[in-house]
């Protein structure tokens, strides 16, 4: 027995071979597993490809989609400005006419200080014409008033003294007849 522990121990032939065969046999097993695992990866990095190929197809569709919102509401604010500044140009345009056509139509300032400068020295002379007629018909008015007066009271005298003859002579046939 003691030889038996000193020595070393030494697999036999067919104990190698047997042990390469199990060695071979595990290596066969774990390469058809690691084909099945490579496989199964394969079949799943298609379906991860496949799916992310969709994913960004669905994105860039829904990007394209919102990109083409935004021009469309974009395009429609530019329309909507445009108006905006058209009618505000329009609005704008219509003061500068009004304004040319004033231009055009009103007087200027010192041509019309002379006309009316020139009105009212016409004016002054009818006010001063009319001034001297009213004071004439005022005369008149005072004479034709004065001239009624004394023919008021030239009537009243006359008036009086034919009553005081009518008087004297009713007197004198009333005393006539009486006698």
């Amino acid at each position: 027995m003691a030889d038996t522990v000193d020595q070393p121990f030494m697999p036999s032939i067919a104990q190698l071979a047997a042990e390469l065969r199990g060695l071979r046999d595990l290596l066969n097993e774990r390469d058809v597993r690691s084909k099945e695992l490579l496989e199964g990866h394969e079949v799943l990095n298609e379906q991860r490809f496949r799916l992310e190929h969709e994913w960004v197809d669905t994105s860039l569709k829904s990007a394209n989609d919102a990109v083409e919102l935004a021009m469309q509401a974009a395009s429609r604010a530019v329309e909507k400005a445009e108006a905006a500044s058209e009618k505000r140009f329009d609005s704008v345009n219509e003061f500068r006419a009004t304004l040319a056509d004033q231009q055009r139509t009103l007087m200027p300032r010192s041509e019309a200080e002379v006309r009316l400068g020139s009105i009212s020295n016409e004016v002054a002379g009818i006010v001063k014409s009319l001034t001297i007629r009213l004071d004439a018909l005022s005369a008149d008015v005072i004479e034709i008033r004065a001239i009624r007066k004394g023919f008021g009271e030239g009537w009243g005298v006359v008036v009086g003294a034919l009553s005081l003859i009518v008087a004297a002579v009713a007197v004198a046939i009333s005393f006539a007849i009486k006698h």
